[in-house]
């Protein structure tokens, strides 16, 4: 079970890093304690149904050997790469994380950006919960709700101290590829296929 939660840990670090600055920028732009419950609300819905969509697809995998599961480490490990790649080719590029609808309420908007944001949560979750038993699983869930009010707490606590949110957006980028690689060898040594 200490085994599903630290790498239930390290998925949802390394795949949320960036999550921290979208949610900064939201939190930087309210003003009353009630926008920022709907911050909060927003972001769990969006974890809510990554996890939701997640848990679906490794159900689905239940029905390949666990040599073909092993194999989804690449996801991860190609996600990492890809995204140091980009990083590299981007460098100093400074992107706008989020698109104002005010039509939609707060909760929406932010749920919307969580779940747009989200492909690498699925890409990590889907061989993560796949290779797990369903007590390991719920552990990986009860995980992820606890991350995502860290989360919310930091980075509203960021969003108030501008020199901590430079910083984060400066290694952010250098961090989250290299979660995502480590991930995706844990992925490959947790169903045997780095063993001799």
């Amino acid at each position: 079970m200490l085994e599903a939660a630290a790498a239930a840990l390290a998925a949802f670090v390394s795949t949320n890093i960036d999550d921290i600055l979208i949610l900064t920028v939201f939190f930087a732009q309210q003003a009353s304690p009630a926008r920022g419950r709907a911050v909060v609300l927003g972001q769990y819905l969006g974890v809510f149904f990554l996890t939701a969509a997640s848990l679906c697809g490794a159900l689905l995998l239940r029905f390949l050997p666990g040599f073909a599961i092993g194999l989804l480490g690449a996801v991860p490990i190609w996600l990492g790469v890809s995204q140091w790649l980009e990083n590299r080719k981007q460098a100093g590029d400074a992107q706008t994380p989020q698109k104002k609808r005010p039509a939609l309420p707060l909760a929406i908007q932010v749920a919307a950006v969580t779940i747009a944001n989200g492909a690498d949560n699925i890409g990590v979750y889907v061989p993560l919960f796949a290779g797990y038993a369903p007590a390991q699983n719920a552990a990986v869930c009860a995980v992820f709700a606890a991350m995502t009010a860290l989360w919310c707490m930091l980075a509203c606590r960021i969003s108030r101290l501008p020199p901590l949110k430079s910083a984060l957006e400066k290694h952010g980028k250098t961090l989250v590829p290299l979660l995502y690689i480590a991930l995706g060898l844990y992925i490959f040594l947790k169903n045997g296929m780095l063993r001799p």
